[in-house]
């Protein structure tokens, strides 16, 4: 089962959205070039909060996030129209097929 943190919209021109579980220490991403979502597990809540605050917010996940921490993509293209979405649910766009899990590598955008 996918985890789903609720994202808060960000001023960033990399991330579109996060959200953070402090009960987990699992850190959602969003990512404005292709719309997925990555959770990053074991993400303290200093650092969440780091984020959310730095005035360059790719800046700061490129420095201290990225590949620092195991990443799981949680959202995944619709087979039937290809809107990103998380895995496993009903596509919201055309409503006719399930969102499917996709890895690239580590985990890591490209």
């Amino acid at each position: 089962m996918v985890l789903k943190i609720p994202l808060e919209p960000l001023e960033s021109s990399n991330i579109a959205a996060a959200g953070y579980d402090h009960a987990r220490q699992v850190l959602a991403i969003k990512f404005k070039t292709d719309g997925v979502v990555r959770n990053y597990a074991g993400v303290d809540a200093e650092l969440a909060q780091e984020l959310y605050l730095a005035e360059s917010k790719g800046r700061l996940y490129h420095a201290k996030i990225r590949g620092k921490f195991p990443a799981e993509r949680v959202t995944g293209p619709c087979r039937n129209c290809k809107a990103e979405g998380y895995v496993g649910d009903v596509c919201g766009r055309c409503g006719t097929d399930r969102h499917f899990g996709v890895e690239r590598g580590a985990g890591e955008p490209r």
